[in-house]
């Protein structure tokens, strides 16, 4: 995939013009693709575990397990947006990357607590109310998913990073690589399966392939950072401004309460589900039409990275980026 955004726009800490709404189109749209090529994975997930033996338990499972797991990944969702709106050059790089390492330390020991047996059958059993029989599958895929955190928030930095960089295509680059390791993984659980091999639940096979996607996009958006980086080393930021910790918590904070408060529906939904008619079969339908509903939502997420990047540069930009999701969300097919 070609980087289409890096063509025509000026070097990115040069003071910006305002952007043509063409140019700016070719920003967002890798941005877009991005987001759908995440949507694509959850259903393609599900598709596998529901082929899988023992098939509602184990989607029942995933969804208890991934529900808890992104509340705790939920404060880290925005760094994304932060690295896109901070990070200006070598010095704010690096302040970000102290930063995401203490998130990740404090989410990576939150989420081992949390997974301990103990701990886990209490939020389950006493808080949740899921089926007794669901439980265990999902301590173990939960237990699976511990790195997740980390590693989605060293993907958004690099991600957010890159966007600054106007590499929006790469990004794309990198969703890609976690599809086709997220789909080889899946596709390993199944011969793993069909081979007789015992003791292979659907739900870890699901969390398997989710951890090793997301770890496979970690690594592709540091490279491809990286070597960006390398090359922007030639022109010199005009400025790279760093702030204070409690600036930057003051900064991130109210911007990850967006996420956390969007997120922690998801096991709120799960208490309720657990208490309605035929909990077993409800908590495994609802992740297959979760996943549905957010890969057609996610072209309108995607569009958040492109205003925090552009709306900054100048006012007539955020007309130019209201413009431009106006006319998309209008459009209609002929």
């Amino acid at each position: 995939m070609s980087d289409l955004s890096s063509r025509d726009l000026p070097p990115p800490n040069t003071p910006a013009p305002q952007i043509t709404l063409s140019l700016l189109a070719l920003f967002w749209l890798p941005l877009a693709l991005m987001w759908v090529l995440m949507g694509v994975e959850q259903p393609a997930l599900n598709g596998v575990m529901a082929r899988l033996p023992d098939a509602t338990r184990s989607l029942a499972a995933f969804e208890v397990a991934f529900g808890i797991d992104l509340v705790i990944d939920s404060p880290i969702i925005q760094i994304l947006s932060a690295a896109t709106a901070l990070v200006r050059g070598p010095r704010s790089y690096r302040q970000m990357l102290r930063f995401m390492h203490i998130l990740a330390a404090v989410l990576t020991l939150t989420h081992f607590l949390i997974s301990r047996p103990v701990v886990f059958g209490f939020v389950t059993r006493n808080i949740l109310g899921v089926p007794e029989d669901v439980i265990v599958p999902a301590q173990q895929a939960f237990t699976i998913l511990m790195p997740f955190a980390a590693l989605v928030g060293y993907r958004r930095l690099w991600q957010g990073s890159l966007i600054q960089l106007g590499k929006t295509g790469v990004v794309a680059n990198t969703m890609v690589v976690r599809l086709v390791v997220t789909l080889g993984v899946l596709m390993l659980g199944i011969a793993l399966v069909n081979a007789g091999v015992p003791g292979v639940r659907g739900s870890a096979v699901g969390a398997w392939a989710l951890s090793s996607g997301v770890f496979a996009g970690a690594v592709a958006s540091w490279w491809y950072y990286h070597r960006a980086q390398r090359a922007a080393r030639t022109v010199p930021p005009v400025d790279d401004p760093t702030r204070s910790f409690p600036a930057l918590l003051k900064f991130y904070v109210p911007l990850s309460l967006t996420s956390i408060m969007a997120l922690i529906s998801r096991p709120i939904l799960a208490f309720g589900i657990a208490r309605s008619v035929q909990p077993l079969e409800s908590l495994a339908t609802w992740p297959v039409i979760n996943s549905l509903l957010f890969l057609f939502t996610s072209i309108a997420l995607s569009y958040q990275e492109a205003v925090v990047a552009k709306a900054r540069d100048t006012r007539a930009n955020v007309v130019q980026l209201a413009v431009l999701w106006i006319g998309s969300a209008l459009s209609r097919p002929e």
